[in-house]
């Protein structure tokens, strides 16, 4: 057997193949690195769903805080009008909706919500002989949020983390008192 063809497994020593590689926090691999800052056509022409999310969610806290001014302008110009298509109670819906949006809170069932009435008050409009669009795209833009959901920033995503840390905790603190005399008091007969 040749002293080249055997692999060291001593620590201490380096076996054939073997580099030394300083890595640095502030160093990239340039070694094996693929270029990922190229152009792919069939991407672009046929996005599948999964890249429409993951774009959707570089820019979600924008389109939030757009959609949700949207909501509250409309509301307030709602309210200030004189003599509106809708009510009162139409623009203090419309206000609540872009404030929870706003905020981010209950954003699936309140956007589920909102789009449903926004359905419902357009068709009421166009049966009445109003044709109302922009009571359709606000529906449709409720519709993209009840399905997509608020985003990392939002009070939706406090609130999801504050219960799952506090299962954990729950979780650990069970098994500690199965670990200790407690462990007696949860047998069940």
């Amino acid at each position: 057997m040749k002293i080249s063809d055997t692999i060291s497994v001593n620590p201490g020593k380096t076996a054939l193949g073997h580099v030394d590689t300083q890595s640095s926090i502030l160093r990239n691999p340039v070694i094996g690195a693929e270029n990922s800052h190229h152009l792919d056509l069939v991407k672009l022409l046929f996005p599948a769903s999964n890249a429409g999310v993951s774009e959707f969610r570089k820019y979600d806290v924008p389109l939030r805080t757009i959609f949700a001014t949207i909501l509250i302008v409309t509301g307030i110009s709602m309210l200030t009008m004189p003599s509106g298509i809708h009510g009162v109670a139409f623009a203090i819906c419309t206000l609540c909706f872009g404030a929870f949006l706003g905020i981010g809170m209950f954003t699936r069932p309140i956007m589920l919500g909102a789009s449903v009435f926004y359905c419902i008050s357009g068709a009421l409009a166009l049966r009445g002989g109003m044709a109302d669009m922009t009571v359709f795209s606000l529906m449709f833009g409720c519709l993209i949020f009840a399905v997509v959901g608020s985003g990392k920033y939002s009070c939706d995503t406090l609130i999801r983390h504050g219960i799952i840390t506090h299962k954990k905790n729950n979780e650990k603190k069970r098994r500690e008192n199965m670990m200790s005399y407690k462990a007696f008091h949860n047998i069940k007969f």
